[in-house]
């Protein structure tokens, strides 16, 4: 199930940050395949210019995973991607992690289907934010009915995820944090406080109440040794040069 605070207006200021960025990421990422795991009721990638693009809606178990005739239609589990090793360029991850019982997993089948030099972009609501935690508190309280899919302790920190993706050969590329404003469930009062957003841009960046994260998978070139030795070269007799002045002294002697 995916996290519900999209319906509220500080989660929906959350998402449109989110999707200004892809758009400016996702447009010079170049390649042919092209998947969203999460959040299928939204075209992440509408601004990405590949040739196949899907969106996957996200299951847990191994056996739910499949690949119908339409692929627009993909019904897949993150811990267990069913496509071949090497073949997608981009991969965009929504919040997926945060949804995920074993997000680890997620991130190692995210490097076994990438291409090399393939992108991965993610998503997260930022721990470090005391608020964000807040905010889902808050809307417990008022609806019962109110499900969320992970905790503040089960919430992934932007170093862990940096550590986990250097671990499994990625390069960091870009981090981002953003929506600095207060929660405040009024969007015109949110409104107000834009000047926030830049504001704590440059003075604190990470007390955003979301990051965005983008690594390129690395795989190191091998150069192979060649096994033929060149041959060993026979030695040529040098000359000596003779002085003439020598040989006219010794038959002057004479």
């Amino acid at each position: 199930m995916l996290i519900q605070w999209q319906e509220t207006a500080f989660g929906q200021t959350i998402f449109n940050w989110e999707q200004q960025q892809l758009d400016e990421l996702t447009t010079n990422i170049f390649g042919y395949y092209a998947l969203q795991l999460g959040l299928t009721e939204h075209d992440l990638l509408h601004a990405n210019r590949m040739p196949y693009k899907w969106r996957a809606q996200l299951v847990q178990g191994q056996e739910t995973s499949q690949l119908p005739q339409v692929f627009d239609n993909l019904i897949v589990c993150p811990e267990y991607l069913p496509f071949a090793s090497n073949s997608i360029d981009l991969l965009l991850l929504p919040h997926t992690l945060e949804t995920s019982e074993n997000p680890m997993q997620v991130l190692r089948e995210v490097e076994r289907v990438l291409v090399p030099e393939g992108r991965i972009l993610l998503t997260c609501l930022n721990p470090w934010r005391n608020f964000t935690a807040g905010l889902q508190k808050r809307k417990t309280i008022q609806n019962q009915d109110y499900k969320v899919a992970a905790t503040s302790q089960e919430w992934l920190s932007h170093k862990r995820l940096t550590d986990w993706l250097k671990l499994l050969g990625f390069e960091i590329e870009l981090l981002r944090f953003g929506v600095h404003r207060p929660v405040i469930q009024s969007a015109s009062l949110l409104n107000q406080f834009n000047f926030l957003d830049q504001l704590g841009s440059k003075i604190l960046p990470i007390s955003g109440a979301v990051f965005l994260l983008m690594a390129v998978k690395r795989v190191p070139s091998i150069r192979l040794l060649s096994t033929k030795w060149p041959a060993q070269q026979k030695s040529t007799p040098i000359g000596v040069p003779i002085r003439k002045d020598i040989n006219k002294n010794h038959l002057k002697k004479k």
